[in-house]
């Protein structure tokens, strides 16, 4: 007669609050950047009065949105 090996139960891993309400916050702040970045995207368009301008502000605009969504990102990866 065989003898059943014990199984393991998995080991769940929780997230202490703390970090929980850091990566909420951070989003937070890439959301809020995200929506600061399509005010000035779209205040460009509409004020430019030459294409140059139109392409600095847009630029603009992208850094304003992709740099806290970059680093929300990141520091989401290492609360991991």
């Amino acid at each position: 007669m065989e003898t059943a090996t014990p199984q393991l139960a998995p080991t769940v891993r929780r997230r202490s609050a703390g970090v929980t309400v850091i990566r909420s916050i951070v989003w937070l702040t890439a959301l809020i950047a995200a929506g600061f970045g399509c005010m000035e995207g779209f205040n460009t368009l509409i004020n430019a009065e030459s294409a140059p301008q139109q392409a600095a502000g847009s630029a603009m605009a992208l850094v304003i949105i992709i740099g806290p969504y970059v680093i929300a990102r990141a520091i989401s990866e290492l609360l991991d």
